[in-house]
């Protein structure tokens, strides 16, 4: 895996990453959702760990159901800047903790047209491959 992969920064300072931490509970009427501005990896982490423990998920259990290790888990939460942001991305998902980001009203419409000319990059759903494969597995046959 290439440096790019390994590592995400994000310098531009006209947005903001908002995660909007949630807690599973038994009534999901009775849920709050409050968003977060996350200024950091270690604000990130935080919050991580703050839905990980309301959850009462060891960091052992939570790295296994993403196909993670404990370490890495525990790296993230500790706010570690050089972690692969997909595998964070996989953390967040199976905490229920969303992201989204506020961009100017301009580069949102520029996001559109971009990602109407890029073919999916999602995981599909029933083969758990990324949009694609199948493609490539012909072609190498």
């Amino acid at each position: 895996m290439d440096y790019a992969h390994e590592r995400a920064h994000f310098l531009a300072p006209f947005w903001c990453i908002v995660i909007i931490a949630t807690s599973v509970v038994k009534n999901p009427f009775e849920r709050l959702i409050v968003k977060h501005p996350i200024h950091s990896t270690e604000d990130l982490g935080l919050a991580i760990r703050a839905v990980r423990k309301s959850s009462q998920v060891r960091q052992d259990d939570l790295a296994g159901a993403v196909g993670v290790s404990r370490r890495f888990t525990a790296e993230v939460e500790r706010g570690k800047p050089t972690v692969q942001f997909g595998r964070v991305l996989r953390l967040l998902e199976e905490l229920g903790i969303t992201v989204s980001v506020d961009i100017p009203d301009d580069a949102s419409r520029v996001l559109a047209i971009l990602k109407s000319r890029q073919p999916s990059t999602r995981l599909k759903k029933n083969a758990g491959e990324p949009a694609g494969a199948e493609e490539s597995k012909k072609s190498d046959a």
